[in-house]
C-alpha cells in the first residue's frame, strides 16, 4: 500500500509532473531514484530539482544509434534552460571532484553507466570499487544530490553471460547506492513510490 506521500503535490506546467511529491528543499539531499525502462524515473528526477537554483545535469549515455539520439534530444528538451549539462560516460568521480559541493546535481544514469564501463572492458570487481568510491563522494556533498539507476532485478534472466554479469553488479551497486540514500523511490508506470525512508 502507498502511503500518504503524494499529498503534497509539485506545482508544475507539465500535467505528468503534478503527480510527483514535493521533496522539501533543504532536507534529504541525497535521493535514489530507480525505474525500469521507460517508466518516468528521469521526469521524476528532474522534477525534484525543479525549483533549486543551479543544477548540474550530469549525463553518462553516448550516442550509438538514432534511437539514442533521439532518446537524449528528449531528455534535453525538458531541462530548464538554467541547468548546465555535462555529458561524462565514463569518469564520474573525476567530474564530481570539480563540481562545487553544494551545488544541486542530477546524475542520469548510474545504469548506464556500468554498461558503459563493462563495454569499455573493466572488471566487475574494479567496476564495483569505483561505484564504492563514488557512492561516497555523492554521500559527501552538501547540495541536494539526485541519482537516477535502472532497476534491472524485475525481469527474465538475461540469456547471455555478459547480460548476467550485468545485472548482477548493478544490482548490488543499487543496493550500496539505496544504504548512501537519504530517501528511495521507485518509478512505476510514471508514478514515484517512495521505498525509504
Amino acid at each position: 500500500m502507498v502511503s500518504g506521500y503524494r499529498r503534497e503535490l509539485h506545482p508544475l506546467g507539465h500535467k505528468e509532473d503534478s503527480l510527483f511529491p514535493r521533496v522539501k528543499a533543504g532536507l534529504n539531499h541525497f535521493i535514489l531514484v530507480t525505474g525500469g525502462a521507460r517508466s518516468g524515473k528521469s521526469r521524476f528526477a528532474e522534477s525534484l530539482l525543479r525549483e533549486e537554483p543551479e543544477v548540474l545535469y550530469l549525463a553518462t549515455a553516448v550516442i550509438t544509434d538514432a534511437e539514442m539520439e533521439e532518446r537524449i534530444k528528449a531528455h534535453r528538451s525538458r531541462r530548464p534552460r538554467h541547468w548546465r549539462t555535462l555529458e561524462e560516460p565514463e569518469e564520474l568521480l573525476r567530474v564530481l571532484e570539480q563540481v562545487p559541493s553544494d551545488r544541486a546535481l542530477l546524475l542520469d544514469c548510474l545504469g548506464i553507466w556500468v554498461s558503459n564501463l563493462l563495454v569499455a572492458g573493466r572488471e566487475a570487481k574494479e567496476i564495483e570499487e569505483q561505484a564504492r568510491e563514488l557512492v561516497a563522494a555523492l554521500r559527501q556533498r552538501e547540495g541536494r544530490t539526485v541519482v537516477v539507476t535502472s532497476e534491472v532485478g524485475m525481469g527474465l534472466v538475461p540469456t547471455s553471460a555478459s547480460g548476467r554479469v550485468y545485472r548482477d553488479l548493478l544490482g548490488s551497486i543499487n543496493q550500496m547506492l539505496a544504504q548512501a540514500a537519504d530517501m528511495a523511490y521507485l518509478v512505476v508506470c510514471g508514478l514515484p513510490v517512495q521505498i525509504k525512508p
